[in-house]
């Protein structure tokens, strides 16, 4: 991450180059942006709709032999000229809500080991460090 940081430093003036950190995002998407529309010179009071929308925010399956046994289902339906009856079964809605709650979780992934956080930290001190540098940004919360 640093390294290319560094390479469009090289190659662009400081003045032309702006850094967003996701943590920026996560705590004030609106700041953000403004701070962005500051940097390309560019009208500041339009707020994008989907500013808080997650956008690739995707359940995760519990059981992936359900969602095999479905899909397998469905093909073999559609093959064997029996099309009707799977468009009904892909289009019921009771039928969906029913899978959804069976097959899919919409829980965050399991939290990291202390260990292994700590193991991180170790093996991108310098990196981080280093990016604090190149932005003017303390980041000892990252370390």
């Amino acid at each position: 991450m640093t390294q290319r940081l560094k390479r469009f430093l090289e190659l662009f003036p400081r003045e032309h180059v702006h850094v967003e950190l996701y943590d920026d995002v996560l705590g004030g998407p609106e700041a953000v942006v403004r701070r962005v529309y500051e940097f390309l010179g560019v009208r500041g009071d339009f707020v994008p709709g989907s500013l808080r929308k997650k956008i690739h925010s995707r359940p995760q399956t519990r059981l992936s032999w359900l969602r095999r046994l479905v899909n397998r289902t469905l093909t073999l339906l559609q093959k064997s000229g029996l099309k009707k009856i799977a468009s009904r079964l892909t289009s019921s809605r009771a039928l969906y809500r029913l899978y959804c709650q069976v097959n899919l979780s919409h829980t965050a992934a399991p939290p990291m080991k202390a260990e292994t956080r700590q193991q991180l930290k170790e093996f991108y001190r310098s990196d981080i460090l280093e990016l604090q540098r190149l932005i003017g940004r303390d980041l000892s919360a990252w370390l």
